[in-house]
């Protein structure tokens, strides 16, 4: 057994309590702070230090109340032997509900993922634990504690926060929900309600755009549990998203606001907190704070230690700041503003409307994103053009965190073009506006990519593409859209940086989708489990065939250099993951390979699932069209494509992401789902409607 110097041993006996309270404190000012950001950004350093923060609070101040509880009586004062027995018991029975506040956790991140919230049961066992360690601390101290009222009022507090987290997580949660059914008959004359919603608000368009998306968040977000919808829901969505002057930027700010009110049910305190009895005991909780503070501060302190005094002030005041920030975050959050319009009592709080309206208008001008707005990209034959025998490759590979450093160093995120969005609802409103009944709009979800070459006239000879598996067609398309893009010699790649995220041309944005999707189907692939088949086998087989090619080309021409086997140290991001002069050269050589002898499949057999020189004939007959056309096909089939994946995305995948920065892909599942596209959509007709009443 190692034995310890006194000095050290002395150093934990003096400090360990003390160190792990003011250690809970900070983890606490750290969640406060940057939970809120995890839905505004996609980066994995920063979401795994939220993780980090997230289970070492829990476990930190348990530990803390664990060793209060476990102090001896008869320990003969402070470890420092400058205090009384009693004066040391009772500041410590103050620090025990103070680390029963931390254990509740602060407003802005109850869950880190969607399986947190079903451990409630767990949370729920462990209230009742951590609420009798706490009050067996403080019951040893009665009834000569000297801290009696601001311990009391400490309670409360910690009793408040830690309920409303268990009850949050239990809402959250979606499994064992107690249910029953009522049947309700079909609104008679739906349109006249849906007419006073849309067009007799006369409300500022910000505010307007926050109503409306909560509105519609009380419906859709029944998505999330592939819940279906009745015709009457799917007119009202589609009549507001249809209207001639709202345009995309509207469409997707409504969505925007709509996944964020979702991100709040499922992460956050938001379901507790914004209702009556919410506000109420929030408001005892503050005012108990306070009065604890208010004690302390005005208590004579002596017989207690200099150290625990200014350990204790500093507990009361960062419980008090983040309190007082939490309400701040509760005021201007667009959860009141709705609370207010739809509370009773609004017709008498109109000013109070008013000055809400003004400081949401301040608020929108300075606020932050509501998610990261990023789309990530990864493609298939930069990621070929690196040497992958590299030492550093093989040790990760040893380690099997490969494929977490490739994301890492081959993966961009640059932003989402606003042409690109603007493109996607076009092309969805298209698709809506022809959507009449449920069977054609399942039609029209299945499709991905026929449906556009069939409107352009090129089902016939490019629709064997399609008809094959998703994955397969994804990576065909996929490669073919990259020799497409590099030998277009007009296009935006000559001046070195690739395509412009700014770009209002089709080649720009065909080469983003297909980057992006390729990137969910190597790197989020639980995103795209339910159509990917084996897309992973089949992405392998396509870069060690693209590999060997590209090695070949190199063994036949000593001069071109196309593989880089430059040693990059894994720690430093590569923003630009190939050089676009080798890129070029690269999809020159996969375009000019005969493939007229034989079939690739004739050749290679079915043993190899790769799709490299399928994808080299595809592209060949692509580019025999003339180019504002072919950019058009190409453009409309992968805007198809990402519609295919949204809507055949699990909810639950889509929910995940929404505390990883969100993706397009969610924001387009939404889209379909307001634009009456989606499967959803099963209810036609009938005098009655069964309804789910859930007790949550």
């Amino acid at each position: 057994m190692v034995d310890f110097p006194e000095t050290y041993r002395k150093l934990w006996n003096d400090w360990d309590i003390r160190a792990f309270v003011l250690c809970s404190m900070c983890l606490q000012i750290f969640l406060i702070f940057s939970a809120p950001h995890r839905k505004r950004t996609s980066s994995k350093l920063f979401t795994s230090l939220v993780w980090s923060a997230y289970l070492l609070a829990d476990w930190v101040a348990a530990f803390a109340l664990g060793l209060l509880s476990d102090l001896k009586d008869d320990s003969g004062g402070h470890p420092n032997g400058k205090t009384t027995n009693t004066s040391n018991r009772d500041i410590y029975a103050l620090w025990a509900p103070i680390l029963l506040l931390h254990l509740g956790g602060p407003d802005t991140i109850t869950a880190f993922a969607l399986e947190d919230n079903e451990l409630w049961p767990r949370h729920l066992i462990a209230l009742l634990f951590e609420f009798g360690a706490a009050f067996y601390v403080f019951a040893r101290t009665l009834p000569n504690n000297r801290l009696l009222v601001p311990t009391i009022l400490m309670f409360i507090a910690g009793l408040i926060k830690y309920v409303e987290r268990t009850c949050s997580l239990y809402l959250a949660s979606m499994a064992g929900i107690p249910a029953k059914i009522e049947m309700i008959k079909e609104p008679e004359n739906p349109d006249k309600a849906e007419e006073e919603f849309y067009y007799g608000s006369g409300m500022d368009e910000n505010l307007e755009a926050v109503h409306a998306a909560h509105r519609f968040f009380g419906t859709f977000k029944r998505m999330i549990v592939d819940l279906i919808f009745s015709f009457h829901e799917r007119n009202e969505s589609r009549k507001f998203f249809l209207k001639e002057s709202r345009g995309y930027k509207y469409a997707f700010e409504v969505i925007e606001i709509e996944l964020s009110f979702l991100y709040h049910v499922l992460f956050t305190k938001a379901t507790v907190v914004h209702t009556h009895w919410g506000y109420f005991f929030r408001a005892v909780c503050s005012y108990s704070i306070l009065g604890a503070l208010l004690f302390f501060l005005f208590l004579k302190k002596k017989g207690f230690h200099e150290t625990d005094i200014a350990i204790t002030y500093a507990l009361l005041i960062v419980a008090m700041t983040l309190d007082v920030i939490a309400l701040g975050m509760l005021i201007f959050s667009e959860w009141t503003t709705v609370f207010i319009k739809n509370s009773r009592f609004s017709s008498c709080m109109t000013s109070i409307f008013n000055n809400i309206k003004i400081i949401s208008n301040l608020v929108e001008t300075i606020r932050t994103p509501r998610w990261s707005a990023t789309m990530p990209q990864f493609n298939l034959i930069a990621y070929c053009l690196y040497d992958h025998e590299t030492i550093f490759e093989k040790v990760f590979r040893f380690f099997c965190v490969k494929e977490m450093l490739d994301e890492w160093r081959y993966a961009t995120c640059p932003p989402v073009c606003e042409k690109l969005k603007e493109f996607l609802h076009k092309e969805l409103k298209k698709k809506s506006q022809i959507a009449k009944d449920s069977k054609e709009t399942e039609r029209l979800c299945l499709c991905r990519g026929d449906w556009a070459l069939e409107q352009r006239g090129y089902l016939r000879e490019f629709g064997y593409s399609i008809k094959v598996e998703f994955d397969e067609s994804l990576l065909m398309w996929h490669i073919a859209t990259d020799i497409c893009y590099y030998m277009d010699k007009e296009s935006h790649v000559l001046d070195g940086k690739g395509p412009k995220t700014d770009s209002e041309k089709p080649h720009d944005w065909s080469k983003f989708i297909s980057d992006y999707l390729l990137y969910l189907l190597v790197m989020r692939p639980t995103m795209m489990s339910y159509m990917a088949g084996i897309g992973q086998i089949r992405y392998l087989d396509t870069c060690a065939e693209a590999i060997n090619f590209f090695i070949q080309r190199e063994n036949q021409n000593q001069k071109t250099k196309l593989i880089s086997n430059e040693c990059v140290w894994p720690m430093i991001k590569k923003r630009d993951p190939i050089n676009i002069d080798r890129q070029t050269k690269a999809c020159t050589y996969l375009h000019d390979v005969n493939t007229e002898a034989a079939e690739p499949k004739a050749v290679k057999g079915d043993r190899s699932k790769s799709v490299l020189f399928d994808a080299c004939i595809l592209a060949k007959r692509l580019n025999k069209l003339e180019k504002a056309r072919r950019w058009e096909i190409i453009s409309e089939v992968w805007a198809e494509m990402l519609a295919y994946a949204a809507s055949h995305c699990r909810g639950n995948a889509h929910a995940q992401q929404l505390s990883k920065g969100g993706e397009l892909l969610t924001f387009i599942w939404f889209l379909m789902a307001h634009l009456g596209l989606g499967e959803q959509y099963r209810i036609e007709s009938g005098h009655a409607r069964a309804k789910l009443i859930v007790n949550k």
